[in-house]
């Protein structure tokens, strides 16, 4: 086998935790000679408590918080070194919610008739503590319009997965719609999920760009729609997951 200097390969590069909890960050490392690992949080060496426990199984090394505090959210890093070099990988321990999954719907005909549809918006995401809140906004973009809004309650778990469904309606064809979901806990916003949607002869049409301003018939026209189109809030739900 032939010396290398390290290479360290890492699962993820963020782990989700919340307080109390036990968490772990870790990273593969391939050296030989078998390299030496340190580890630090935001850039100092980890403070000396019966709380941080280090282990080496085969190339894997892992560092284990317990009972997590304030104090353990940050940045992480992996520091690997034999005599041929050094390399390190990164790693963001948090309390945030994951990143929000959507999907849409088969459409169908709107309560209200007239030729307008409605579609259930669905959602999952990650998250160790209690969702406090959860909001779902819907904005008609091109050409203007302001749809009807119902407020629905969210389907609460007490699993880790989160899971929650709202339906749009009613919705009018032609029309170029976003829906954004984003859900809070205690430490924090999830970054906020869009998705673009158009119903067509009562067929779904996805993006995930932003619909191109050129389909307006002018650029300032179109500004001027979007400028006068204000998000509608569909819902801020209150969760106990």
């Amino acid at each position: 086998m032939s010396a290398d200097a390290p290479y360290i390969a890492q699962d993820s590069g963020v782990v989700r935790t919340a307080h109390g909890m036990t968490a772990e960050v870790g990273c593969k490392v391939f050296a030989n000679p078998r390299a030496e690992v340190i580890w630090q949080r935001n850039g100092h060496d980890l403070p000396i408590s019966s709380r941080y426990e280090t282990a080496v199984s085969s190339r894997y090394f892992s560092l284990r918080i317990r009972d997590v505090k304030d104090e353990d959210f940050g940045n992480y890093t992996c520091r690997a070194k034999n005599q041929l070099g050094q390399n390190e990988n990164h790693i963001t321990l948090t309390g945030l919610p994951g990143p929000v999954e959507l999907h849409l719907g088969k459409p169908s005909e709107a309560e209200s008739g007239r030729g307008q549809s409605s579609t259930t918006v669905t959602w999952e995401f990650i998250s160790y503590s209690t969702v406090e809140e959860t909001s779902v906004t819907l904005q008609p973009l091109l050409p203007a319009g302001f749809p009807e809004i119902r407020r629905v309650p969210t389907v609460t778990s007490r699993s880790v997965s989160k899971k929650g469904q709202q339906q749009l309606s009613p919705l009018n064809e032609n029309t170029t719609y976003l829906v954004r979901v984003a859900a809070r806990n205690q430490y924090g916003w999830t970054p906020p999920a869009d998705v673009y949607f158009s119903i067509t002869d009562g067929e779904l049409k996805i993006t995930q760009a932003p619909p191109k301003l050129a389909e307006s018939k002018t650029a300032s026209d179109a500004a001027a729609r979007l400028k006068l189109t204000p998000i509608l809030l569909i819902a801020i739900l209150s969760s106990f997951f």
